[in-house]
Order: C-alpha cells, then structure tokens, then sequence
C-alpha cells in the first residue's frame, strides 16, 4: 500500500512540474528563453550595363580609305532576370552628351561589335548602351573620346591642315593642292610644287582661300583668309582668318603687346577678323614666327 502511495505522488509531482514548464513557456511567449535566428535574405541584384570601351581618351580613326572600324565593348549583367540577355541599343553623341545619333537600333547583346566609323571629326564623343526591353537599364562613357573625320588629301579630318586645304582646293586650279608635310613646311613645299608665295603680310595678291603659315612648336599652324578687305590702292587692310585645331592657347599679338585670346578645336572651325599687320601675328605661350602666304596662283 505505502508502495502505491509513493508511486502515485511521484507522478502528482511530475504532472505538476510539467503544468509548470506550460504555463511559463506560454506566459514567455515574447521572450523565448531560446530564441531562433533570424534568416536574412539579400535582394538579388538589378540588370546593369558597364561600358567598357570607348570610356574615355580613345581616338577612332576611319583610316584613308575608310574602312576604319571603332570597337564598342561592354559588360551586361542581367541580375534576377532569367531571362536570356536583352538586345540593346547603341547611340553615339559628338557633343559631349547634348545630343544623341543612333547607330544601332535594336543589336544582339553580344559585346564586342565594330562600327565602321562615318561623319564630322569631334573631341567630345560618348557612348550610350541601353537596353531595349528594361528601359532604365542603360551607360555611358565615363569621359570623352575622339572621333577623326574623313581623310581629304590624305590628312586625317579634324586638323588645321585638313581644314585648310580643302578651303585652298576650293578656290585653287589644278592639281590643285599637291605638297604635304607637317603645316609649319607648308609653305617651302608649296613653293617647290609650283604656287606662289610670299611673306609680305600686305600683298595686293592675296585671296579668298589663301593660307597662311606659322611656324614653331613641333608642327607649326595654318589658316586660311577669308572677306578680304582692301583699300584704294588694293592693299589689304582687314581679313578674316578661318582655321581649325588652333588649341585653347592660341591668341594673335596685339600691337601693345597683350594677346586676343581664341578657341579652336580639333574638328571645329573658328573665325577672328584682323587687320593685315596683326593677322600674321600669331601667339602662344611663346610667338608662333609668320612664315608667309600660300597664294591659290600657280607660278
């Protein structure tokens, strides 16, 4: 009998012990005494586009027949689309962004492809990839790169030797123009194949599509004139000089000595009207020496 008693309380005492654990489980419900961790998940990462070429600094040249070619390479990272890659859409800025030409309007998303490079000459271009279906997944280069016009003469586009001698060309007789050189040269060579020249800086022969010729610096600069204005006696007293690719030094030497300062940059053509005197007067941080006229005469 006392052994029934005693087996009966034990299980009274172990019933008791187990309402107990319950009822303080629940009332910690908050507060668990063993907690689980908590599970963090990372969103999965968004479609991106990174331009890995032309990103800046490159210089795309057609080449003097033209086929030249300009690599566009990029990486495409379509994140949680399972999708197979997009297609996307090139486009090509020459002033810096501003606006937008289209070269590919709907491509395979297939890096690298090659342009063949066509149009104006400019310092400023950029890139856009963007995609076709996510519209707000697109890149652009970080920087500038270059992009030189079509040969004329077999000077690439874009130089102040390019500009000119298609001005001369468009004024000269035949063979038209038939020297080369680095434009500080120019004016020797061109007297060597048969033009006039002359270092006078008021010859009465000078006309629309002169050039004109600077020597110094490591390839020296040429012009050409422009709107001759003349007096009653034919000397010329004012012109207007055109030219391309000056640099953003270059400035012509006033009289008192101070310069007027100009901008001309590669691809873009600037225009300054000078008396005669001053029109040969060219500077830079040192003075670009004239050297003399190319007259669109032959001799």
């Amino acid at each position: 009998m006392k052994v029934r008693i005693s087996i009966i309380s034990s299980l009274v005492v172990l019933v008791s012990v187990f309402l107990t654990l319950v009822i303080v489980g629940c009332s910690n419900h908050d507060n668990p005494v063993v907690q689980q961790e908590e599970i963090q998940t990372l969103a999965p990462p968004k479609a991106s586009i990174t331009i890995i070429s032309p990103n800046g600094f490159e210089v795309w040249d057609p080449g003097k027949n033209g086929n030249g070619t300009g690599t566009i390479k990029w990486v495409y990272n379509k994140g949680n689309v399972l999708l197979p890659l997009p297609p996307i859409k090139v486009e090509l800025s020459r002033d810096n962004g501003n606006s937008w030409e289209t070269l590919y309007v709907k491509i395979e998303n297939k890096s690298p492809i090659n342009w063949k490079i066509t149009g104006a000459a400019s310092p400023f271009c950029k890139i856009r990839i963007s995609s076709v279906e996510l519209l707000s997944v697109s890149s652009v280069s970080a920087k500038n790169f270059a992009i030189i016009g079509p040969y004329y003469n077999g000077i690439a586009g874009g130089y102040c030797t390019w500009y000119a001698a298609q001005e001369f060309d468009k004024v000269a007789p035949s063979p038209k123009k038939n020297w080369g050189g680095n434009a500080q040269d120019w004016y020797s060579n061109a007297g060597a194949a048969g033009w006039i020249v002359s270092n006078n800086p008021k010859d009465p022969r000078i006309s629309k599509g002169t050039i004109v010729v600077w020597e110094g610096g490591t390839y020296g600069h040429v012009a050409v004139l422009n709107n001759i204005s003349k007096d009653k006696k034919g000397i010329p007293i004012s012109v207007d000089i055109n030219e391309m690719n000056g640099g953003s030094d270059l400035g012509f030497r006033n009289p008192d000595g101070t310069t007027c300062a100009i901008t001309t940059l590669f691809g873009k053509v600037s225009q300054l009207t000078r008396s005669t005197e001053n029109a040969t007067k060219l500077a830079r941080s040192t003075n670009l020496p004239f050297k003399g006229y190319i007259l669109p005469i032959r001799k």
